[in-house]
C-alpha cells in the first residue's frame, strides 16, 4: 500500500506569482500558465507513474495533507517532477492586496512546517511527507 511517507513535497516559487512581501502584479496575470492556476485552483504537478500508484488523472481535484495543514488543488501531470513527489506553486491563495492577487488559488505555504536544522538548531522550512487523496 502506498503511504504519506512515500510521497514528498516540494515548494515552486516564481517572481511571477508574487512573493511573500508582495502580491502578483497585475501584469503579470498573463504569464501564470494554466497548468499553476486555474481559476479557483492551484495545480500539484505529479508525474503519470506517482499519480497512478494513487489513481489520479490530470485535472482531478486532489486534498494535500501535511502535519502542518491541507489545502485543495487540480492534479497536473508532469515528467518534469521527479517520482514519489508532488510540486506546488507558492504566491497563491492570497487573502489580501486587490483584485488581482486576492482568492487566487490555495496558499500552498500551509502545508510546510519550519524545524530546526539538526547541527545548527536554525530554523529551516521542512521537505514534509505529504498524502494526497481525491477530493
Amino acid at each position: 500500500a502506498t503511504k504519506a511517507a512515500d510521497l514528498r513535497l516540494a515548494p515552486l516559487a516564481w517572481l511571477r506569482a508574487g512573493t511573500a512581501t508582495v502580491a502578483v502584479p497585475p501584469f503579470c496575470l498573463k504569464a501564470i500558465r494554466e497548468t499553476e492556476l486555474g481559476k479557483d485552483a492551484i495545480f500539484a504537478s505529479l508525474n503519470k507513474a506517482t499519480a497512478a500508484k494513487f489513481g489520479l488523472a490530470e485535472g482531478m481535484r486532489v486534498r494535500l495533507t501535511t502535519e502542518a495543514g491541507d489545502i485543495t488543488a487540480r492534479v497536473h501531470l508532469s515528467e518534469t517532477v521527479m517520482n514519489d513527489t508532488v510540486a506546488v506553486p507558492m504566491g497563491f491563495g492570497r487573502t489580501a492586496f486587490d483584485e488581482y492577487s486576492r482568492g487566487k488559488g490555495a496558499n500552498a505555504a500551509a502545508l510546510f512546517n519550519a524545524v530546526p536544522e539538526p547541527g545548527t538548531k536554525l530554523m529551516a522550512w521542512s521537505a514534509p511527507a505529504v498524502n494526497i487523496a481525491k477530493a
